[in-house]
């Protein structure tokens, strides 16, 4: 993954980002680092890259510092609900662009109300993962 250097509130924070599957490794604290400028600057690179369907990610995703396998873990952050993959010996996470973009609120998950009102006048959206259509009157995970 090609690293990029963004502005920490500290020191510089140092990303490895993959364009192509649309991830970023994350070590420890680091997401929690980043100034809100290089918030915005990272957004930036993000809707750069949404131009192309992202690659899937690897079914087995290994941490760059131990190689050991990382975790599914599920976690909120504010009001959404957010996946990434961690390392089991707290080297850091992997996670998606997409996720990245709920995990500091820039999208935000939908209420029930709102879902509902959604399918009312739109039938079908992509995925914010892999860009795969979704059709919202079969979904049962909107």
């Amino acid at each position: 993954m090609p690293h990029r250097a963004f502005a920490g509130r500290m020191a510089a924070v140092e990303l490895d980002l993959c364009p192509g599957c649309q991830a970023i490794w994350f070590d420890a604290y680091e997401s929690a680092q980043l100034t809100p400028g290089a918030v915005l600057e990272l957004f930036d690179l993000i809707r750069k890259a949404q131009s192309q369907a992202p690659l899937p990610l690897s079914e087995k995703c290994l941490c760059p510092v131990c190689r050991n396998v990382l975790s599914l873990t599920h976690d909120i952050e504010r009001t959404n609900h957010i996946t990434y993959y961690r390392c089991p010996d707290g080297h850091g996470r992997l996670t998606t662009f997409a996720q990245f973009l709920l995990e500091k609120n820039f999208v935000r998950t939908l209420s029930p109300a709102e879902i509902y009102r959604l399918r009312a006048v739109v039938t079908r959206v992509r995925c914010t993962s892999c860009g795969a259509p979704i059709d919202l009157a079969h979904c049962r995970s909107v």
